[in-house]
Parts: structure tokens; C-alpha cells; sequence
């Protein structure tokens, strides 16, 4: 069973129109344990992740106790 989607694009890429909360979301449904977000064209943070995609995964951390607080 697959259990991790490494490659996603939320509405931070310009090819997608979806909310991170909604993939987060739809990801813990599917019974993932890891989602990698890998847009592009956004705005650079550091390691080029935007401020709210960053703290939205930290939070799912924080709530969930699952890996370690990005």
C-alpha cells in the first residue's frame, strides 16, 4: 500500500488550484502518512516554501505528533 505522495502541487504552483488544508486532508482520507508539497513560482522563504504552506505543515505536526515539526 502506498503510503506516501511525494510530488504535490497545491495553489501555490501555478498548475493547481488546491488549498494545501483540502490536500492535507483529503491525503489523511486516503490513509498517507507523508505528503511532499513541491511548488514552484512562489514567493522564496528560505528554502523557497511561502510562509503559510510552511506553518500549515508545521501545525499538522504539532497536532498530529507524527515526524518531527517542520
Amino acid at each position: 500500500m502506498i503510503t506516501t505522495d511525494m510530488h504535490v502541487h497545491s495553489m501555490f504552483s501555478s498548475d493547481s488550484k488546491e488549498d494545501p488544508h483540502t490536500i492535507i486532508a483529503k491525503a489523511i482520507e486516503k490513509g498517507f502518512s507523508k505528503v511532499y508539497f513541491t511548488d514552484f513560482h512562489t514567493e522564496a522563504n528560505g528554502d523557497g516554501l511561502p510562509t503559510k504552506l510552511k506553518k500549515l505543515i508545521r501545525q499538522h505536526y504539532e497536532a498530529t505528533g507524527s515526524e518531527k515539526a517542520a
